[in-house]
């Protein structure tokens, strides 16, 4: 619980410094916004690899194949670093460009998807058949 209050305290720290150098330059502002955010994923990626590993042994408990599990986890992945960048694209002013990420995310979870969509649509034709 105490790196969860480090990590509150960082990121408010963060946020009240960037707004006060954004007031003087815009453009620092926004490269310390970019610092913090970085700070603060790299806080939790010890956090990250202990979800990996509890994911992991759910995973071989429930019997699923190392491909279902993969496949999880990249899903998790990529929509959790699609959405820090679309995040950071906006910290930085960049509306546009953090729509287009998002865009880009939300279209690789679909092509990461249609491997399964196309076992599940070929089970259920063999069931009907």
């Amino acid at each position: 619980m105490a790196s969860f209050w480090r990590f509150i305290g960082i990121a408010a720290a963060g946020a009240v410094l960037s707004m006060t150098v954004r007031g003087a330059h815009k453009e620092m502002g926004a490269v310390f916004s970019l610092l913090c955010g970085t700070v603060l994923i790299l806080l939790l990626t010890d956090r990250i690899a202990e979800t990996v590993s509890a994911f992991g042994e759910i995973a071989r408990l429930s019997s699923m194949t190392d491909g279902q599990t993969a496949l999880i986890l990249k899903v998790l992945g990529v929509s959790l670093l699609s959405e820090f960048a679309a995040q950071a694209c906006r910290d930085a002013g960049e509306e546009g460009i953090a729509l287009r990420v998002e865009l880009g995310g939300r279209i690789m979870l679909i092509v990461l998807a249609l491997p399964l969509l196309k076992e599940i649509t070929q089970l259920i034709a063999e069931m009907t058949a």
